[in-house]
């Protein structure tokens, strides 16, 4: 089976939410950014997010550039950039950044820069979930 985009979307979020809650002693909640609220008025629509192991607390931006000021400065965990890229059936091209040649070698560039780049910020969770 297929997941639409809004179905991507919201299980990659479970996914990132349940590798944190798994750890928590209470119920998490997830800080979602959201463009004009495109994303979560799809996902609503599609029942999506019913029954979720945790809570999730929107905030929506006009535009990408304050929403991904938002996820650098840590205002939120998580943040849907694009949407409406998407939407209109735009992309971006080989070379364009991390996007390379083949959707595979994507990717594998975006999990290079979850790993190495973010080593620190790891590092620094892991800290702050054992109090030290």
């Amino acid at each position: 089976m297929r997941l639409s985009f809004s179905g991507r979307v919201a299980a990659a979020l479970m996914l990132l939410a349940l590798g944190g809650y798994a750890t928590a002693q209470e119920r998490l909640t997830l800080r979602i950014a959201d463009q004009k609220g495109g994303m979560r008025s799809q996902l609503e629509a599609a029942n999506a997010l019913q029954n979720l192991p945790y809570d999730i607390k929107w905030a929506e931006f006009p535009a990408a550039a304050p929403l991904a000021e938002a996820l650098n400065a840590g205002a939120v965990d998580a943040g849907i950039i694009g949407y409406y890229m998407a939407k209109r059936g735009q992309n971006f091209d080989d070379g364009d950044g991390i996007v390379t040649a083949g959707i595979e070698a994507t990717i594998r560039n975006v999990g290079r820069l979850a790993k190495e780049g973010m080593k620190e910020t790891n590092d620094e969770i892991i800290n702050i979930m054992i109090g030290s």
